[in-house]
């Protein structure tokens, strides 16, 4: 990772502005953004679709109990 250091002003709307000799970008040109990411709390699966199509047997509270006691 490199670290860079440049002097800028940050405008009303909350953004930094650079202008032209900095980092190498001209003037009225953003940094470039980070890779879409998703935040740590994000979901990892969608189970939206398995809504109503999934069914029980046996007792579910009891299975849940043996894998949280682990027995």
């Amino acid at each position: 990772m490199q670290v860079v250091k440049t002097k800028g002003e940050v405008g009303r709307d909350g953004r930094l502005q650079l202008g032209a000799g900095h980092s190498g970008l001209g003037a009225g040109k953003e940094p470039p953004a980070k890779p879409n990411v998703a935040p740590p709390n994000a979901p990892k699966y969608a189970f939206a679709g398995l809504v109503g199509k999934l069914e029980w047997q046996g007792d579910a509270i009891e299975e849940q109990r043996k894998l949280r006691d682990g027995l």
